[in-house]
This record gives C-alpha cells, sequence and structure tokens, in this order.
C-alpha cells in the first residue's frame, strides 16, 4: 500500500511503529507538513495526524513512542539546526486526537528526535549544535521530564550521527556512533551497548563507559568507544544501520574511495563474532546516489529486518530494485531471498523496518524527485 506525499531521513527513531492491525508511520510532506500516519493494510485505509508545519526539510520527519498502556501515543520532532526546542504532541491512538504542542528546551540548536522505551521509562536523544548528542529522560511517558545530561561529547568533529536501537533483549541497545563523511574530522565507526534499565553504557568486551544516571550524563568521547570501521587514506563509509544479523550484533555501511571520479559505493557488513568484528564476504555494489552532494553519499540504504534478515536498495543501469536477503547457516553467506520491488521510473530508497512485528515488514521510499533534502517529492510503500 502507498502513504501518498511522505519522507523521511536517516537517524530519526523510531519512524514507524506496529499497532495491532495497524503501522504508525512519521514523515514530512513535501510543503513541511509534519504529520504521521495510521496506516491499516488490511483495508488500505490511511488516516492522518497532522502536528504542525516546519521548515520543509525531511529531518524533521518526527520520532515515535506508543505503549500499550497509553491511549495515546507521542511523536516528537525538530526544526533542523534552526533552534533548540524539541517539539512533541500526544495522538490518541483511536480517535486521532492530538494534545497541545509541547517544548522541550535544549542548550543549543537540535537536529533529530530519537525516542527510547524501557519499562519504567522514556529516553529522548538528540543531536545538539552539531557534536554532541543530549538526553533527557521521562518516568511518566512524556508528563514530565528530567534535566538536559550529555551522552556524547565529540566536541570540535563536526557533523556527527548516533543510531540507537533495539537489540532483542529487553532494555538492551545498540549504539553506534560516526561522523559525517563529508562534514566531519571523525572517520571511524563506533560501537557500544546501552542498558535502557540499568543505565549501563558498555563496550562488548563488558567495560562500562558510563551511567545515564550520572549528574550531567556520561559525556562518552567516542574514543571510548570500541572501533568497528577504520576507513584508510581516500576511503569513506557512511554507517546505515545497526541491528543483529542471523542473531549477531551487525552494522551495515557503504564505503567507497572520494579520490576516484566514480561516486558508486558498495554495502558492507560487520558482525560480532564471539569478540571480534569481522567482515562477510556478503557485498553489494549500490549504484548510484538519488540525490543531493556527492561527498554525503545519499545511496538506497540498507536496513536490518526484525528476524535478521537484509533489505537493500541499490541502483543497476538506471532501475532500483529493492531486495530481501536471508543468512544460510547451510551455505554460511548470505543469499538473495526475494525481490520486493523494482522501478525504472522511480529511485526506490531508504528502506525501513517498523518497530515491532506487525502488518508491515519494510517501508521504501518512492522518489519522484530529490533535489536536496529541503526539495523533494516522496511517497511511502508498505511491504
Amino acid at each position: 500500500m502507498t502513504v501518498p506525499n511522505a519522507a523521511y531521513s536517516w537517524w530519526t527513531q523510531p519512524l514507524a511503529v506496529s499497532d495491532g492491525p495497524y503501522t504508525w508511520v512519521a514523515s514530512i510532506a513535501r510543503l513541511g507538513t509534519v504529520r504521521i500516519a495510521r496506516a491499516q493494510p488490511s483495508t488500505g485505509s490511511v488516516k492522518w495526524a497532522t502536528l504542525g508545519i516546519s521548515k520543509v526539510d525531511d529531518h524533521n520527519a518526527p520520532a515515535i513512542a506508543l505503549s500499550a498502556a497509553h491511549p495515546h501515543l507521542l511523536a516528537f520532532y525538530t526544526q533542523h539546526g534552526t533552534d533548540n526546542v524539541m517539539r512533541y504532541r500526544t495522538v490518541n491512538r483511536q480517535t486521532l486526537a492530538m494534545g497541545e504542542e509541547q517544548a522541550l528546551r535544549f542548550s543549543g540548536r537540535l537536529t533529530y528526535a530519537q525516542v527510547i522505551q524501557s519499562p519504567t521509562q522514556l529516553t529522548l536523544v538528540t543531536r545538539v549544535a552539531d557534536d554532541q548528542w543530549h538526553y533527557r529522560t521521562s518516568g511518566d511517558f512524556g508528563a514530565t521530564w528530567g534535566d538536559e545530561r550529555v551522552l556524547i561529547d565529540a566536541d570540535g568533529h563536526g557533523k556527527v550521527y548516533a543510531l540507537i536501537k533495539p537489540n532483542g533483549t529487553a532494555g538492551l541497545h545498540h549504539l553506534v556512533f560516526y561522523g559525517h563523511p563529508g562534514h566531519s574530522t571523525y572517520r571511524p565507526a563506533v560501537y557500544g551497548t546501552i542498558d535502557f534499565n540499568s543505565g549501563i553504557i558498555s563496550r562488548t568486551d563488558g567495560t562500562v563507559l558510563g551511567d545515564l544516571d550520572e549528574p550531567g550524563g556520561p559525556a562518552i568521547q567516542p574514543t571510548e568507544l570500541e572501533q568497528v570501521i577504520a576507513p584508510r587514506g581516500s576511503f569513506k563509509v557512511r554507517v546505515l544501520d545497526v541491528g543483529l544479523a542471523a542473531g549477531r550484533p551487525a552494522i551495515a555501511y557503504a564505503v567507497w574511495d572520494a579520490a576516484t571520479a566514480a561516486q558508486n559505493a558498495t554495502y558492507k557488513l560487520k558482525v560480532l563474532e564471539g569478540t571480534s568484528w569481522t567482515a562477510p564476504s556478503w557485498s553489494l555494489a549500490s549504484g548510484k546516489p538519488f540525490g543531493f552532494e556527492a561527498d554525503s553519499q545519499y545511496l538506497g540504504g540498507v536496513s536490518f529486518g526484525r528476524g535478521g534478515q537484509l533489505y537493500t536498495a541499490r541502483e543497476t543501469k538506471g532501475t532500483w530494485i529493492v531486495q530481501e536477503w536471508q543468512w544460510s547457516s547451510k551455505s554460511a553467506r548470505w543469499t538473495a531471498y526475494r525481490e520486493i520491488a523494482r522501478s525504472s521510473q522511480y529511485k526506490l530508497v531508504r528502506p525501513y523496518v517498523p518497530l515491532n512485528r506487525g502488518p508491515v515488514d519494510v517501508i521504501v521510499q518512492r522518489v519522484r524527485s530529490y533535489r536536496n533534502f529541503s526539495s523533494y517529492n516522496v511517497d511511502l510503500l508498505l511491504y
């Protein structure tokens, strides 16, 4: 089914959440309307909750917090480096009635919203002033919030990214961090885990790096985390997703040689095998980027499925192809399991897997046009 006039960017989490027969999908329209769709694939129904009007920018798609214990969900969004306000509203899960817009103020300009749920609290994480990632917590599902604290301090490194996602164990989450390939001095991709039940942040060898309950926050330095990907020479990387691949922590990324004229990249994986990160033999040519700056490499993308599979979007000879890959223990390799979609008319990009099991396996952006993150015409396809 199709959710029309809807776009999202990387680094907002979660963008979609399953809720019984429904899938809630966050997006921003091409003229700047920030909204959430309640899609029902069994009937093809799409109903909207409009949160507000933003500047036109796909970074401003909202993040969703949803709990079966509450009749409403929460939706959070920023204004991509324009101000220090995290905006949020409640949305009734049955009627779609919305509460008044609320504002949480941070110490600097914000970009991206990521909201993490544990049994007892919400943790709202956002990028502050390009090189910091800060957070605030709520023990009453957003009614009140604690003080701002610092999660990662990458002062002076330019634009940096963090991605926090569940790893399948209650409360435990992956944390991957890296620098913008064109606008950061920080080149590696590094990894850790956050236990949102205990607040402990660790490396995979068990080394404790900090605690979310520390006054002011742990303020972790990127070099304290575990280095997984270290591009050499003129090579650059873009992290695409973090998740579980065949039950093991894994990072999907793209790598390319910035010194060559050809900007096509290769998708690759790093997987945690015991105590070491290894590179499986699997790789895939990304094809052409779908738009924007060459050094940013806005590629089709890779995401991890809830069952440990991979979803890839790539261009080849003018055709865009979305595939599912599964791990074969018999042959000990990743194999192409099925083709989900292809198009020679539109670009098919940014596969995204909704949080929790539900009627939608993966969401794909169908790009009619994409000049840059503030000029686009995009629909969402739900499979």
